[in-house]
């Protein structure tokens, strides 16, 4: 059981309940990491718009030992590709 930090690119995400939803991020440090980021849905979320695809973000995240699913922390939005995203060409 242990907190960590690493630079992250958002690679997608799917709902979970009501208001948390999954997030999957690759880490240069610990690969594909899959998280679940409580209340993202709700309008006055922590995360904001820093969950968005191909977002570049700083995460810190619970994770503890034989668990699929890490408890996300916090998410420090670095660089947003929101632009390049949108636009399918």
């Amino acid at each position: 059981m242990s907190l960590k930090e690493s630079e992250a690119v958002v690679i997608k995400s799917y709902n979970l309940s009501e208001a948390d939803r999954i997030i999957v991020f690759f880490t240069r440090e610990y690969g594909v990491v899959r998280g679940v980021a409580k209340g993202a849905k709700r309008l006055q979320s922590r995360f904001g718009s820093a969950l968005e695809p191909f977002s570049t973000v700083n995460l810190t995240f619970f994770q503890k030992e034989e668990r699929e699913l890490v408890s996300i922390q916090q998410v420090e939005l670095t660089k947003s590709r929101f632009q390049i995203a949108s636009d399918p060409a």
